[in-house]
């Protein structure tokens, strides 16, 4: 149970961190959070994200591969 726990807020806090990086429209580290947080999980939505950060920085074909 701790495990999860941890391994929950850590994921959580890694999404949250990236999202507020992307906010503040450094995409370079965002791409490197949400990167981080798809290699740790399978969940589709770090790999959306990091799509979404490297669209912004004008990437569209890495994007596409994301």
């Amino acid at each position: 149970m701790v495990f999860l726990r941890a391994y929950s807020d850590f994921w959580a806090h890694g999404i949250e961190a990236g999202q507020a990086e992307f906010e503040s429209r450094y995409f370079e580290r965002a791409e490197l959070y949400f990167q981080l947080m798809g290699e740790v999980d399978d969940d589709p939505w770090p790999a959306l994200l990091l799509a979404e950060s490297r669209t912004a920085m004008g990437k569209k074909k890495q994007a596409l591969r994301t």
